[in-house]
């Protein structure tokens, strides 16, 4: 005889639910590739291209001084791309996104790089969805200006998220992603420089992306990664 399934309790069903609806947000330079303007400044020599995100807070006044080094010194979009080729993800961060997809499928790169020479790092991150922005480039190769798809892109899209009600996490190390690390329902600092570190206390705080995981796997409620990051 046919005997009904006993019901699932309240409890279960909420968990159940609840570890479905997460969405991941990552920064991409600093967290999960090295910072393509400190490989630039590192081959040019220029001491201008040393202030990055984790020192300066105004993103615009940081990509005009850019801008403006680049070309009082004669380097084109197209130097920029063949330094951009050559970089790598940090350590441990593709292992990140492998071990992560089959527990939460929804990984967003949230980054404020522009697509017009970073795209060999979105591929080598294996294609994840990224939002960017992109540069304006003049008729002899120079990047004349920096356009913002959307600014403060970053906290608006995991606001956006959580009207879709996705429970979100958000991974950022610079001045630049913590207005989404306090709009998402957990916000986590990589690496940041001590600037950010001092001046946001509330975060958690790690330092490599073995500790990521293991806080990941905590926050979302998934089994913990084993020692080889899977």
């Amino acid at each position: 005889s046919y005997l009904p399934s006993p019901p699932i309790s309240f409890t279960l069903l909420l968990r159940i639910t609840m570890t479905d609806m997460w969405c991941i947000c990552f920064d991409c330079e600093g967290v999960l590739v090295g910072e393509a303007w400190l490989e630039l400044q590192k081959k040019t020599g220029l001491e201008g291209l040393k202030l990055t995100t984790k020192d300066e807070p105004d993103y615009d006044k940081l990509m005009m001084h850019r801008i403006k080094i680049l070309k009082e010194n004669g380097i084109k979009l197209e130097d920029m791309k063949q330094v951009v080729d050559k970089m790598e993800p940090l350590e441990g961060a593709v292992e990140t996104l492998s071990w992560l997809y089959p527990h939460c499928p929804r990984i967003i790169i949230l980054t404020d790089t522009f697509q017009n020479y970073a795209q060999p790092l979105f591929d080598k991150l294996g294609q994840s969805t990224v939002f960017c922005h992109a540069v304006a480039v003049d008729d002899q190769g120079y990047i004349e200006r920096h356009v913002l798809r959307l600014k403060d892109q970053k906290r608006k899209s995991v606001e956006a998220l959580k009207t879709l009600n996705f429970k979100t996490v958000a991974i950022g190390d610079s001045y630049n992603d913590i207005s989404m690390l306090k709009a998402a329902d957990k916000g986590i600092l990589f690496r940041p420089g001590q600037k950010v570190l001092e001046d946001f206390p509330e975060f958690p705080v790690v330092w490599d992306h073995a500790s990521l995981r293991e806080l990941l796997a905590e926050t979302i409620g998934v089994p913990r990664p084993s020692a080889n990051g899977k």
